[in-house]
């Protein structure tokens, strides 16, 4: 490409100064679009580059809140679970006291009945000795 850019310079070089300026100015800014040309590639494929690592990190995040979001909802339905566990073993546990509870009042219940029953039997035996000894 150089050697067609002399070549022109040489044949309009009796043209005039102002052919020879243009051709000159045309030479540079040829040389210019070789040197820019590459680095605004250079520079497509880096914003490329980070742009793809971007969305590689934005996607790695999503799956880390996936993984996170799907290992809180486990937990969760194992308290859930041991939640309904307790209140299955609350329950059982209050039933039980029910039962002792009524099974004491029986208890309390014979209980008086039985001191009653002795205090007779013991005013029953004293009316006994006392009708023993007057005799």
């Amino acid at each position: 490409m150089e050697e067609a850019l002399v070549e022109a310079v040489r044949s309009m070089a009796g043209s005039g100064p102002e052919w020879l300026f243009a051709m000159g100015l045309v030479t540079v800014m040829a040389w210019l679009a070789s040197k820019a040309v590459p680095i605004a590639a250079d520079t497509a494929t880096r914003r490329a580059d980070v742009e793809a690592a971007r969305e590689e990190r934005k996607a790695e995040e999503a799956r880390r809140l996936e993984q996170r979001d799907l290992e809180r909802s486990r937990a969760e339905g194992r308290w859930l679970e041991q939640y309904e566990r307790a209140t299955r073993v609350q329950e059982q546990t209050n039933a039980v006291m029910a039962g002792v509870e009524g099974q004491m009042a029986a208890l309390n219940a014979a209980l008086n009945d039985s001191k009653e029953r002795a205090g007779k039997m013991a005013r029953d035996l004293e009316a006994v000795r006392a009708a023993v000894q007057q005799n």
